[in-house]
């Protein structure tokens, strides 16, 4: 009898990590496929550079 308690409890607990295995997942899923759609746009695409090192000195012209 003791060696089943040990098999049944040794079922039991490999159970209780392959359900909390499963359900982590589809947390997991839901939560990465409901997220929000980002989408980026660009606007105002200019052909010229922009010169970030004397901004301070083109932004008086």
């Amino acid at each position: 009898m003791n060696k089943n308690k040990k098999i049944i409890i040794a079922i039991l607990i490999v159970l209780i990590i392959v359900i909390g295995i499963v359900v982590a997942y589809k947390v997991i899923e839901n939560s990465v496929t409901n997220r929000e759609d980002f989408n980026f746009t660009v606007e105002n695409i200019s052909p010229s550079p922009v010169n970030t090192i004397d901004y301070e000195q083109n932004s008086d012209n």
